[in-house]
């Protein structure tokens, strides 16, 4: 079993990798390149590796951006925590602000009440001075109503005496009266008596006008004594009104002292809540200092890591940037054999025919993250972006340049060929006169396959002159080939072509002589020579590959 696996692995062997001539003419004469097996296996080992290098380095690269996009990302939401956590400390800063300005401004109001109070003390030290006063006059007043009813009671007995003393003098007078006329009767008997009696006479005259005046002078202390006491009783009834009205004032001035304490009370009350407000403020800034600094530690920490991560970006990028450049140069280098015009092949790129890319327009300098518009970076101002920029416009253009060579027939499309006719001026071979050959003739058996060179679009199938039956590839950019003379074909006008699909057998259809295919390559219209694009080809491709 041995032996017949090795025998089969021989036989896989010599069936792909079979030795392999290419000719090439130089100065008239035909020389070829004979390549074994071995030499085949050998290239194709390494072409493997160098697409597994490829493939390797493209997904290292891929999830190192993928690291570096998640770093940043961290480091966007760490941003905006912090800037988050700044905010809330700013707020808080404004709200302590704003309760020492209501606690300053409450304690501006207390200062006021206690200053309204003193007043109001004050006011009511007056009131009750005033109090004192109006009872004091009270008390005079009420005292000398007293005096003045004890003058009119002393009045009134003196009057009540008087008036005893003057019917005692009327009955005394009525008696004289009697005896004055029984003294007639007996004026010579009692002339003395009559003397004696008239002196009483006189005597009692004098005490009856004494009392007369007496009673006069009573009457007038007595008006006297109503018209003060009329006086103090008015006096009395404006102190009892003002007295009133202190007592209502006094009463207000309490209710609006009780009033005041209330309030203060509440003042103080509120005082102490913002008092704990204040404390839980302090606090809660405290903490937010602390959460500050933390941040600050993990923004330095981040920082510093973010320094060594673009270290690390740096160097990939330059790496990737050499790698760019280096491709680039060398497809540019490839495409310059062929002699196109570098610039007008891709300015011929097909827009949806590139690389799949795409995204949303974000202009610079600014991005919207979480909702939130954020300041983006500034690809100007950092070398590193700068170097990005760089990298990323070599990579497009690699990219691009890529995709453009695909496109261009670097090889030729029959693997075992002779030329029988280059690309120029020529003897023509049915009329033996000089003419312009548009092509290049490859020899080969009869119905050898023919293969398309790039992928590309059926535009023409058919007889067409001189051709024969004719196939024409438009491959994008610019670049066109014709196969003529063939002896069949499976492609229809408008079928797509792969990369190294049939396109026909070899014949001998339309004006030949013998065998061959008329290959042509055209770029915007003008013929250009397919020996270049072979020979170019072979910095790229190997026939068979």
């Amino acid at each position: 079993m041995d032996g017949d696996a090795r025998q089969r692995v021989r036989e896989t062997l010599d069936h792909l990798f079979p030795e392999r001539q290419f000719y090439y003419r130089s100065e008239g004469v035909v020389r070829f390149v004979t390549l074994g097996k071995t030499a085949q296996i050998a290239v194709c080992c390494t072409a493997l590796a160098l697409v597994g290098w490829m493939l390797f380095t493209s997904a290292e690269v891929l999830l190192r951006n993928q690291i570096i996009d998640a770093k940043n990302t961290r480091i966007r939401e760490v941003t905006l925590a912090y800037d988050v956590l700044a905010q809330r400390s700013y707020d808080a800063q404004r709200q302590i602000l704003t309760i020492t300005g209501q606690i300053e401004s409450q304690h501006q109001q207390l200062v006021d009440l206690v200053a309204y109070r003193t007043r109001l003390e004050g006011q009511l030290g007056e009131l009750h001075g005033a109090l004192d006063t109006a009872t004091g006059l009270r008390d005079t007043a009420q005292a000398r109503t007293n005096e003045l009813q004890r003058q009119v009671a002393s009045l009134q007995t003196e009057m009540t005496a008087a008036a005893t003393a003057n019917r005692t003098l009327t009955q005394a007078l009525a008696a004289a009266d009697a005896l004055g006329r029984n003294a007639i009767k007996e004026r010579d008997i009692a002339q003395a008596a009559h003397t004696a009696v008239t002196r009483q006479f006189d005597d009692a005259t004098g005490a009856r006008l004494a009392a007369a005046e007496a009673e006069r002078r009573a009457e007038a202390a007595l008006a006297d004594a109503r018209g003060q006491l009329a006086l103090a009783t008015r006096e009395h009834d404006d102190a009892l009104a003002r007295n009133a009205d202190l007592g209502k004032q006094v009463a207000d001035l309490n209710a609006r002292v009780n009033k005041a304490t209330d309030h203060t009370t509440e003042m103080l009350a509120n005082l102490a809540k913002a008092e704990d407000q204040a404390i839980a403020m302090g606090v809660q800034r405290e903490e937010a200092m602390r959460s500050r600094d933390f941040m600050a530690k993990l923004a330095d920490e981040l920082q510093f890591r973010l320094t060594d991560v673009k270290a690390s970006q740096g160097e990939l990028v330059a790496r990737l940037n050499d790698r760019a450049t280096a491709g680039v140069n060398q497809v540019e280098a490839v495409i310059k054999e062929t002699g196109l015009d570098l610039e007008q092949l891709l300015a011929n790129a097909d827009p949806d025919g590139g690389p799949a890319i795409g995204g949303p327009l974000v202009p610079i300098g600014f991005a919207t993250f979480a909702g939130r518009q954020v300041a983006a970076l500034d690809i100007g101002a950092d070398p590193f972006y700068e170097a990005v920029a760089n990298t990323e416009q070599q990579l497009d253009r690699w990219a691009t340049l890529q995709h453009a060579l695909s496109r261009i027939p670097l090889i030729a499309p029959i693997d075992e060929f002779s030329v029988s006719s280059a690309f120029g001026a020529r003897k023509d071979p049915f009329t033996g006169q000089a003419a312009f050959h548009e092509g290049v003739d490859l020899a080969a058996p009869i119905k050898t396959q023919i293969r398309a060179p790039a992928p590309g679009r059926v535009t023409r199938v058919g007889y067409w002159g001189s051709y024969g039956l004719m196939v024409e590839i438009d491959h994008g950019f610019g670049m066109v080939t014709r196969y003529g003379h063939l002896l069949s074909t499976p492609l229809k006008r408008g079928q797509q072509v792969a990369f190294r699909q049939d396109v026909g057998l070899v014949g001998s259809s339309g004006r030949s002589t013998g065998s061959h295919v008329h290959y042509e390559v055209l770029f915007n219209g003008n013929l250009q020579d397919p020996a270049k694009f072979v020979k170019a080809g072979r910095y790229v491709y190997k026939n068979g590959d």
